[in-house]
């Protein structure tokens, strides 16, 4: 094999090596979300969402939820990711019969992560 097509060989395996891994890097984390009907016209202040990761993990400030920053974060009692969303931000993009939330973040070692839950919308 002459070095020419070794060398293109070798970039495109690279490349390829490079595009799996940073598809690995993005960690799915199981997500729970309070309340999971979402009223319309109903008072509150947050929307609370729990995360199935280490709250010690997680850079706070890149939290979002459907590209709302959070409000605040913290860990649970074993640890894990809890963070809170201003409930009116939420319901400005919520129509009925319900919403696909999506809490997405990066980790402190550069990882990404995300996690979805669908609750219901009512007027």
């Amino acid at each position: 094999m002459n070095k020419p097509i070794l060398l293109a060989s070798l970039s495109v395996l690279v490349l390829a090596v490079v595009q799996i891994v940073s598809v690995a890097a993005e960690l799915q984390v199981p997500v729970q979300v309070s309340p999971n009907t979402l009223v319309l016209h109903s008072r509150g202040d947050y929307l609370t969402v729990h995360a199935d990761i280490a709250f010690s993990r997680v850079a706070t400030g890149t939290l979002t939820l459907n590209g709302i920053p959070a409000s605040s974060a913290f860990a649970d009692s074993c640890g894990n990711l809890v963070v809170k969303f201003d409930i009116e931000r939420v319901k400005s993009i919520a129509t009925p019969p319900e919403i696909v939330l999506t809490l997405a973040g990066d980790c402190r070692d550069g990882a990404s992560f995300e996690g979805s839950a669908t609750i219901t919308v009512r007027e």
